[in-house]
């Protein structure tokens, strides 16, 4: 038998495929893996959201604001325009 020395011995063998070892991985094991890391995903997922939506309510929030003291700031230069206008 010719190995490549650059190819694991184990793959050159010709194994029967009920034969094969597997180190304890069988379909029930593939499953649960999955199974596993489908409920990590759906769990970030979730806090993605979650992080997302706290965000854009704080946006709302500081828009809210900005608008307030931008209204605020314009009524006291109509004020101080209005005085400024009286002192003349």
């Amino acid at each position: 038998m010719n190995i490549d020395p650059l190819q694991h011995p184990i793959t050159v063998q010709n194994w029967d495929k009920l034969d094969a070892p597997t180190e304890g991985i069988n379909d029930d094991y593939a499953w649960y893996q999955a199974k596993v890391l489908a409920d990590k995903l759906d769990t970030l997922k979730f806090e993605v959201q979650r992080v997302i939506t706290v965000l854009e309510s704080r946006r709302t929030d500081h828009m809210k604001v900005i608008g307030d003291l931008l209204r605020e700031n314009a009524a006291l230069k109509d004020k101080l325009k209005e005085k400024n206008d009286e002192a003349v």
